[in-house]
């Protein structure tokens, strides 16, 4: 699997992920204010990715989905391996069709700060020229 991490791809919040107080906003205002970036079940996120349980073996228990609304982009949030913190997975779909991994942030305080910070980069690199590329 390459991981590739192109500018729309980045951390929204950079290092200060870990920070508590930055997941303030809550999910449901970020989802209304984000409106590239909508939640999605399991069963879905698991059809639109062939490679699903070797990115879960990476990243832990997945506990959130999300897709971009043109469906360019997938992410996840999931719970560290061995109590690692929280994590998420930004993926973002190739021409061929296929999908790659564009970004992995990892150590996140909490679940929601995981979340808040995952929207934002998926609403940037929704938003951004780069989708494409």
């Amino acid at each position: 699997m390459v991981v590739d991490q192109p500018r729309s791809c980045g951390s929204a919040l950079g290092s200060q992920r870990t920070a508590p107080s930055q997941a303030m906003m809550s999910e449901s205002l970020l989802l209304k204010t984000l409106m590239p970036v909508k939640r999605i079940s399991r069963e879905q996120f698991n059809q639109r990715l062939s490679f699903h349980q070797v990115l879960e073996s990476l990243t832990g228990e997945e506990v959130d989905w999300f897709t971009s609304k043109p469906g360019g982009l997938l992410g996840t949030v999931a719970k560290g391996n061995g109590g690692t913190g929280w994590n998420y997975v930004i993926l973002k779909r190739k021409k061929t069709g296929g999908m790659k991994v564009c970004n992995v942030e990892v150590n996140f305080f909490n679940r929601n700060a995981a979340r808040v910070d995952l929207l934002l980069a998926m609403a940037t690199a929704a938003t951004s020229k780069l989708i494409s590329a």
